[in-house]
């Protein structure tokens, strides 16, 4: 989001922490949630189909072993080919992906495209090849008075939910000791 121009900083940020944020793009990646009619606890929980994977058709089938509950993930070039198909395509591609696997069909389906999510842009950054500072850089604070979190930030949870929380403890910690 910052690095698109949508929240805009004034005066603006150094060029440091513009290169940092341009160094970290959105990742290719699309998540589908699946309800099923029952638990299917003897099914593995995690699935690949390696032809898939050889014709850039990859996608992770997880299973709960617990709920009635499976998601399917995409990547890559193949997540972007059906976000650029759409909704309906992209859960189609789940359904067969599930069917595929363990040979049942979902009951209800879901997804969202973060990447087309306007408070999000994408499901999270991951840094172009190169840019191996990126992370710390993003979240290096400015002057001791902006700071910065989020799941851009560096850490064993970077990339998640508790990583963007991890990081918003610390950067509030930061503060407290900058005032």
């Amino acid at each position: 989001v910052l690095a698109s121009g949508a929240l805009r900083i004034t005066p603006g940020l150094p060029s440091w922490k513009e290169e940092a944020l341009d160094a970290l793009g959105p990742a290719e990646f699309l998540k589908v949630g699946m309800r099923l009619a029952a638990s299917v606890p003897e099914a593995a929980e995690f699935a690949v189909d390696l032809a898939a994977v050889d014709a850039g058709e990859a996608a992770l089938l997880h299973i709960d072993p617990r709920m009635p509950v499976a998601s399917v993930l995409f990547a890559g070039s193949h997540a972007e080919a059906l976000r650029a198909e759409g909704r309906r395509a992209t859960q189609t591609a789940a359904r067969a992906v599930l069917r595929h696997h363990i040979g049942v069909d979902a009951v209800a389906v879901d997804s969202h495209d973060w990447a087309a999510d306007p408070f999000s842009r994408g499901p999270w950054a991951r840094p172009v090849p190169g840019a191996d500072t990126a992370r710390e850089d993003y979240a290096a604070p400015i002057d001791g008075r902006l700071f910065f979190a989020g799941e851009a930030a560096p850490g064993p949870l970077a990339t998640t939910l508790g990583g963007a929380w991890q990081s918003g403890i610390d950067a509030a910690g930061e503060i407290w000791e900058a005032t």
